[in-house]
């Protein structure tokens, strides 16, 4: 905190005023007298005697700015080069501008009970924090204001609080709990754990009056820039930030549960909350900010549509297999010296891990990119927790039902038939042999150009075979890109900005909207399976010909 003061008095000594709390004297005085208009008289101070005045609070500005102002003055007396007595005069003449409100409480003698219950309950109150402040600019406002709006019509599922305010208490964060998931979301765990609300919040203000944020991955120029997309530029940007929130709350909760024989695994679970979150958004949106990856601008969270609900009873077992992922990962790469809470204040091992992750994820070939067969393990341990299909190599087994759901025949008196007529006269006929991509839909195999078309066929089977789903459709992450209001699409935002899709059932018209990756496909096609009730194993999507890319 010195050096912060000492840093406005050098740098911005008009913003001091704005900086700081002030100071508070309190005397005791049966009276008290202005003697000029610009000095108030305390008190004489004699050498045996204590002062009948007292600072209750601002002790420390008051110390800080004396001992800037000795040191410039020390410094500019004994120096002898004069330019540099001329600049630091200069210097001393330019931060005496700082001005700070003062307060003096004159409290009678006889009161002195009254005088400790001042002191007493002004240090009490809870000081002024930057977040207090970056609160109140109008980049903050806007998107507190978006988040309010969107909590009154459902369209968001938070908002950003004031410190203090917990008038709605699990639907809210704070502002620098807000910015440490957004940091995590954009794939730097290490500032998200290690840096200070003053340095993530830090801002300076230009000539032109305006707020200029250093931290641009989480106060984007974009979105004071939006009016009518603004759904578009939160999406893309905060999408995934109150997941990432939820999952570091519900870390805390579990890693107390947590213990392992290894010492150093241990230690990646008291300290790799910010990592595995990290790492947990990353995977379910695709590696969309992996850098090296192409396009890649710190992420693009558009098509993120994913809850603590979803993943929650896989936490436990995902945070003890991320753990031990990166306990062998740091032991072995021996990159990043000695395994403790150190290595997870920086960025630099979670860099490197998920872009490994990443290319595993990608690539067909895995023995080629990493000759490390026990590391391929371990991502694939932690990454099969949740379901993501990281292998381009499935196993002979997975083979072996895929062909079993091929052959099997369909039921005697089955209306599958007729959905896929139709289907075939929409252009999508039942193919035999081995097709590039194609989906099972009940032992019935139809070939897709592309997961899009997939996912058209898919949904289009389960509006047909399980009508009553959009009788239960209130559910914002599936109305988001699936829809019977034509408006909504004419709108061209979030998932409805290209790749549009029409299916028609029955007199019905429904328009699905397929900006997502496949990532985000399978997990908007488990909530559909899921609210629709559709029985198991009836759904397959393949790729490659026998790889299995979706499975319900």
């Amino acid at each position: 905190m010195d050096r912060e003061i000492c840093k406005t008095l050098k740098d911005e000594p008009d913003h001091f005023w704005y900086k700081n709390n002030g100071i508070t004297i309190l005397a005791e005085y049966n009276d008290m007298r202005y003697r000029s208009p610009e000095t108030i008289f305390l008190d004489q101070i004699e050498a045996d005697e204590e002062p009948e005045f007292s600072v209750i609070n601002g002790a420390q500005t008051i110390t800080a700015s004396a001992k800037y102002f000795f040191e410039l003055e020390y410094e500019c007396a004994k120096t002898q080069d004069a330019s540099k007595k001329k600049v630091l005069e200069a210097q001393s003449a330019d931060s005496k501008r700082a001005m700070v409100m003062v307060r003096v409480i004159c409290v009678p003698k006889e009161e002195r009970a009254l005088a400790k219950e001042i002191s007493v309950a002004l240090n009490r109150q809870k000081p002024i924090k930057i977040e207090d402040i970056v609160y109140t600019t109008p980049f903050v406002e806007k998107l507190a204001d978006y988040l309010d709006r969107g909590i009154e019509t459902g369209q968001t599922s938070f908002r950003i609080a004031r410190r203090g305010d917990e008038s709605l208490k699990n639907q809210q964060l704070e502002l620098i709990s807000f910015v440490r998931a957004v940091k995590a979301c954009m794939g730097r765990p290490g500032e998200a754990r290690s840096k200070s609300a003053n340095e993530l919040l830090k801002y300076n203000i230009n000539d032109e009056g305006k707020y200029i944020f250093q931290q641009k991955d989480v106060f984007p120029d974009q979105w004071m820039e939006a009016e009518e997309e603004k759904d578009t530029v939160f999406q893309r940007f905060y999408g995934a930030a109150w997941f990432a929130w939820q999952i570091s709350l519900k870390y805390d909760e579990l890693r107390k549960q947590l213990k392992a024989e290894k010492a150093d695994i241990l230690t990646v679970i008291r300290n790799g909350k910010w990592y595995f979150t990290a790492a947990l958004v990353q995977l379910l949106n695709g590696f969309s900010g992996v850098k090296g990856r192409a396009g890649a601008k710190g992420g693009d969270f558009t098509a993120f549509s994913y809850s603590l609900e979803m993943v929650e009873s896989q936490l436990t077992e995902g945070i003890e297999r991320f753990a031990a992922l990166v306990e062998y990962y740091v032991n072995t790469s021996k990159k990043y010296g000695i395994l403790d809470s150190n290595i997870f204040k920086k960025n630099d091992c979670y860099k490197d891990l998920i872009q490994i992750i990443e290319r595993v994820y990608d690539t067909a070939n895995i023995e080629y990119i990493h000759k490390d067969k026990n590391l391929i393990k371990y991502i694939k341990e932690f990454v099969s927790v949740f379901s993501i299909n990281i292998s381009k190599n499935i196993t002979d087994a997975d083979k072996a039902s895929a062909e079993a759901s091929n052959n099997k025949p369909a039921a005697a008196g089955s209306s599958d038939s007729n959905s896929i007529d139709r289907l075939d006269n929409a252009g999508h006929g039942v193919t035999g042999g081995s097709a590039y991509r194609y989906v099972v839909l009940n032992a019935r195999r139809t070939e897709v150009k592309s997961m899009a078309e997939a996912m058209k066929i898919t949904v289009a089977y389960i509006l047909n075979h399980y009508p009553q789903v959009w009788d239960k459709m209130d559910n914002r992450s599936i109305t988001k890109w699936l829809t019977k209001d034509q408006e909504q699409v004419n709108q061209k935002d979030g998932y409805f900005r290209n790749g549009v899709k029409t299916i028609e059932i029955g007199t019905d018209t429904y328009w699905m909207g397929t900006t997502s990756n496949i990532s985000a496909k399978k997990g908007q096609m488990e909530r559909l399976c899921a609210l629709a009730e559709v029985n198991r194993n009836e759904i397959y999507w393949y790729e490659n010909s026998a790889e299995l890319v979706f499975q319900w």
